[in-house]
């Protein structure tokens, strides 16, 4: 005898039980095939973990193609196989893929963004650092407008000049190298290499 907390379906069960590969009438091969909810997300069933809601997946990601965007923007650098690649891989893992949708959930929630909103604007520090950006800004544009403008127009400060040494001489030898160097012949010689190297390839 098994014990209570272990009891096998009742027939009634197993009767409303549809699986991926089943029609509408829940006899697999029956007859016509109903799309179901792994074929609009674009995964085969035995490629999402187990446990994962796959009407939940489709809501807030969408279907691979949306996931595999997803990730693709995320990861400007990695390549298109490597993408799909790691997305399987995040399709097996359960707690990553509720903790995705959990956070898409809360990120919806229009009480959340309100709260957000809220929160940020009643903390002090914000409203410090917007101060702060808003001083900077004015007292820089005054200080370059009323202060500085005027005394260089009136000639009581001049601009200043800092002479490095050495730096004639290096301005003067990189304009006797630029006049030595014969245009012509260094186009003609990166034009050959690259005739060269097309031909290779």
């Amino acid at each position: 005898m098994l014990p209570t907390a272990i009891k096998p379906p009742s027939s009634t069960t197993m009767m409303n039980m549809f699986f991926a590969e089943e029609d509408a009438a829940g006899a697999p091969g029956s007859g016509t095939k109903e799309i179901t909810v792994y074929d609009r997300l674009g995964f085969p069933e035995d490629k999402i973990a187990i446990g994962i809601n796959a009407s939940e997946v489709l809501q807030w990601f969408g279907n691979r193609d949306a996931i595999i965007e997803k990730f693709t923007r995320d990861n400007k650098g990695m390549e298109p196989e490597k993408v799909e690649i790691e997305v399987d891989k995040f399709m097996m893992d359960r707690e990553m893929v509720e903790a995705f949708i959990a956070f898409e959930k809360r990120k919806a929630d229009p009480r959340n963004l309100k709260a957000e909103a809220e929160a940020t604007l009643s903390d002090p520090s914000t409203w410090g650092i917007y101060a702060v950006w808003i001083t900077g800004g004015a007292g820089f544009a005054y200080v370059k407008n009323v202060i500085v403008e005027p005394k260089y127009a009136s000639g009581e400060w001049e601009p200043i000049h800092i002479k490095l040494p050495g730096a004639d001489r290096f301005a003067e030898a990189a304009a006797e190298k630029a006049a030595s160097v014969d245009i012509a012949a260094a186009v003609d010689a990166i034009s050959t290499a690259v005739d060269h190297a097309s031909s290779v390839v």
